[in-house]
């Protein structure tokens, strides 16, 4: 009900008020934002050479792309390479677990919601929030909390049409 009552209605009204122009800019944004993560999963799962396309990735669009705004490093031949926790959990023969489900956000293991959750912490804006706001305590993570709710609302914009068509045909 949360998708129907808010996300949904959020996303739609997000949609309706961006172009796609600036819709793709901050998906490309939250991507850039997650390429410090995917270096160091990159270099803990032993793949030094994707870990340094991931860290050129991450430098160059931050830099040239306008805090990651324009992927300029695909045109440079550095395509991302996505990995997270989970897959570094595994690579380091970790075992799922049991099967279950997470409020809000979907099917889960143990392995991976432990990988979900320490891939959030390796976000640059999680720690970014204690300096933007200076240290005062009244303020404290109100940059993270905008920033994560935009990130939800452009992923469920994202994916309007292929929730609706999943629901249609369930």
């Amino acid at each position: 009900k949360l998708d129907d009552y808010v996300m949904k209605p959020m996303a739609k009204g997000y949609q309706a008020i961006t172009n796609e122009f600036v819709r793709e800019r901050v998906k490309n944004f939250f991507s850039n934002m997650r390429e410090p993560a995917v270096t160091i999963n990159h270099s803990l799962q032993g793949n030094f050479a994707d870990s340094g396309k991931s860290l050129g990735r991450f430098v160059i669009n931050s830099t040239l792309g306008l805090l990651g705004t324009f992927d300029v490093a695909t045109g440079w031949k550095l395509a991302p390479n996505k990995t997270n926790f989970d897959k570094t959990l595994a690579s380091w023969c970790v075992p799922d677990g049991p099967f279950f489900v997470l409020p809000l956000f979907g099917p889960s293991t143990p392995r991976a919601a432990t990988g979900l959750a320490v891939d959030a912490v390796a976000d640059p804006l999680y720690w970014a929030d204690n300096y933007v706001n200076f240290g005062h305590s009244w303020k404290k993570y109100s940059f993270i909390y905008g920033l994560t709710a935009l990130g939800f609302v452009s992923a469920r914009e994202e994916n309007l049409e292929f929730v609706d068509n999943l629901t249609a045909n369930a």
